[in-house]
């Protein structure tokens, strides 16, 4: 997937430390692997994908959480709102920011309805929903409460997988106990297995975003999608 990044102003923000004490990430640059790592990550790719994260690095090899937050963090600016943060790990690695989250995870900043976020209006530069907007029933809401919350100009990160590739990983983490998400909590009607990009764009645009960004990672499994508040 090619990527556009010419309308996309002040690329990166300030370095800060990456997860299980990884050196910080150098400015609008992804995190690079220890040598060595990244063909070891491939060739173990389903170890990674059924393990749960907090023990792949005992085996060696790079968490998929670890995997976006690496790829995020070069795109995030200034003040971040997190939505369905979860442990909260993208707030932490940038350094400056709020978590927020419907499901008490163990480091959230706020426990919210994220339809209606507890911001004033333009209070954040960049916003993320990392790997969570195929389980928000609502997500029209909960993209038009974060236009809301950003300034004018803001930007928007997302990360999805697409259907076929999500049924396959949360079918396989599911049947090994291995998916914390899906254990903790019981599915709602409205959440998808992933979203493919065409729909994501498509939520992006009638939420008055701009996709300037859009592009696949972990072997084209998964996709970066920044966007920018345009209305």
């Amino acid at each position: 997937m090619s990527s556009s990044t010419s309308n996309l102003r002040g690329l990166g923000s300030q370095a800060g430390p990456g997860l299980n004490g990884s050196q910080p990430r150098r400015r609008g640059a992804v995190r690079q692997k220890p040598p060595g790592r990244e063909l070891r990550d491939l060739l173990f790719f389903p170890v990674r994908a059924a393990v749960l994260d907090d023990h792949v690095p005992w085996l060696g090899l790079t968490p998929l959480r670890q995997e976006r937050i690496d790829n995020c963090l070069p795109y995030v600016n200034g003040r971040l709102l997190d939505v369905g943060c979860g442990e909260n790990l993208l707030v932490r690695a940038h350094g400056m920011g709020t978590g927020v989250d419907i499901f008490p995870w163990p480091g959230v900043d706020v426990l919210c309805d994220t339809r209606r976020l507890p911001f004033e209006d333009g209070s954040f530069d960049t916003a993320a929903l990392i790997a969570c907007l195929n389980h928000i029933p609502d997500r029209e809401q909960v993209l038009a409460e974060v236009h809301r919350a950003l300034a004018p100009r803001g930007r928007l990160i997302v990360t999805m997988i697409d259907p076929v590739v999500g049924y396959f990983a949360h079918r396989v983490t599911h049947v090994l106990n291995t998916d914390p998400d899906g254990c903790e909590r019981e599915r709602k009607d409205g959440e998808h297995w992933g979203l493919w990009g065409s729909h994501v764009r498509q939520l992006l645009a009638d939420a008055g975003f701009t996709v300037r960004v859009h592009r696949r990672f972990v072997y084209g499994m998964n996709q970066l999608f920044v966007a920018e508040r345009t209305d």
